[in-house]
């Protein structure tokens, strides 16, 4: 039952403030300024992230809800943006004037989202879990007088945050890298002056290979170096291939900024698929412009540790291509490591094509077109690479 108000008005007299005050001492006024309400929006503050069925299992127990042993359990960060908000005590990581980069300030924007709601979501079946930004619906649990803050429970999605800062007017929230999404298409001028790159409806992409994976905007997600080097020694790939795995993900993201967990380009709109992983291994699939100018599908993942595993999956397959890397040099190896980049992962090059490559800086193919790469330029890129990985 919700609390009850009580109208000051009613004991405007002596005898009647008298009375309200042994009435008090006797039973205590009770006040809720949220009534019975559990429901509330919140903005999503961090990545959704996968869960065991074990903390799954703990979270249920809170809720006293039954946790199935098939279907996927993730957790997210969530700040409730309503007004009277319970959160109103934690300063906002959106805030512009505590999360600016270009000004001093003793507040650290990921303490602060650390601080916020875990957000506990379980789900059978396909999903494509709410993004950071998103405003989302969530449960809290109800004490007496006030919440249990540490853990709420997924209700719904509210609204996608598919016009970057449309459902969030804290603008600050732009400048947290790690914890929030950029969209490189909104005002950013310059090239995207031509058009949006993100087409959240796939009209302007190739046929989908795989029409029945849900669909999603174009999110790109900021990690730092000992993060992806960490998700990449957790994908169970032998040291060779983690080596590879990191050089093509220098060169092809050097700031470890993935649309959608995508490390290195995984494209879905292949007439064959892409060779060394099913539609299982994909989350969703979205549909963005490349540096080419095309609208192409390319594959997404719900964390980056998914989006590390199954580039890795496609990297040992190439292995039958690739020359292996003995070790000798960061030097020596990079350049193998260019050829196998020019041999099979950015171009389809030929042997005597590389030859050509590495020689002139440029193949010309039989029906005359050119195509220059720099062999020495993405030599130089994989040698830095090669040394940040040795002294990881």
């Amino acid at each position: 039952m919700a609390k009850q108000y009580i109208d000051w008005s009613d004991f405007s007299t002596e005898p009647e403030a008298v009375d309200l005050l042994s009435n008090s001492i006797r039973k205590g006024v009770d006040y809720d300024s949220y009534g019975d309400k559990r429901i509330f929006k919140a903005i999503v503050l961090s990545p959704t992230i996968q869960i065991t069925d074990g903390e799954a299992q703990a979270y249920g127990n809170a809720f006293k809800q039954e946790i199935s042993a098939v279907g996927r359990k993730f957790k997210f960060k969530a700040r409730i943006v309503e007004k009277n908000s319970p959160h109103s005590f934690i300063p906002n990581p959106c805030d512009l004037s505590t999360n600016d980069a270009t000004k001093e300030s003793d507040i650290n924007p990921e303490s602060l989202v650390a601080m916020h709601t875990d957000v506990i979501m379980f789900h059978e079946g396909h999903i494509n879990p709410p993004g950071m930004g998103d405003i989302v619906e969530i449960e809290l649990k109800k004490n007496d007088f006030s919440y249990d803050l540490d853990i709420a429970r997924f209700v719904k999605t509210a609204a996608r945050n598919a016009g970057a800062l449309s459902l969030n007017n804290e603008h600050g929230c732009k400048t947290v890298a790690r914890n929030f999404d950029t969209m490189p298409a909104f005002g950013t001028g310059g090239s995207g002056a031509t058009g949006p790159k993100d087409d959240p409806t796939f009209v302007k992409c190739r046929p989908q290979y795989y029409p029945n994976l849900p669909k999603s905007v174009t999110r790109f997600l900021t990690y730092t170096q000992p993060e992806v080097i960490a998700a990449i020694k957790a994908s169970g790939q032998n040291a060779s291939v983690q080596k590879i795995m990191f050089a093509i993900i220098s060169k092809e993201q050097p700031r470890f900024r993935f649309p959608a967990n995508n490390v290195a380009g995984i494209q879905l709109d292949n007439k064959s698929g892409f060779a060394g992983a099913t539609e299982s291994d994909f989350d969703y699939q979205t549909c963005f412009r490349d540096s080419g100018g095309d609208q192409r599908i390319f594959a997404g993942f719900n964390n980056l540790e998914r989006g590390i595993k199954v580039f890795g999956k496609l990297i040992q397959g190439k292995m039958s291509v690739f020359k292996s890397l003995p070790g000798s040099s960061e030097i020596s190896d990079a350049d193998l490591m260019t050829w196998n980049y020019y041999r099979s992962w950015n171009t389809a090059f030929s042997d005597s094509e590389l030859t050509e490559l590495k020689s002139t800086g440029q193949v010309v193919k039989s029906d005359g077109r050119v195509y220059p790469r720099n062999w020495s330029s993405t030599t130089k890129t994989f040698t830095k690479a090669f040394t940040r990985w040795k002294s990881a």
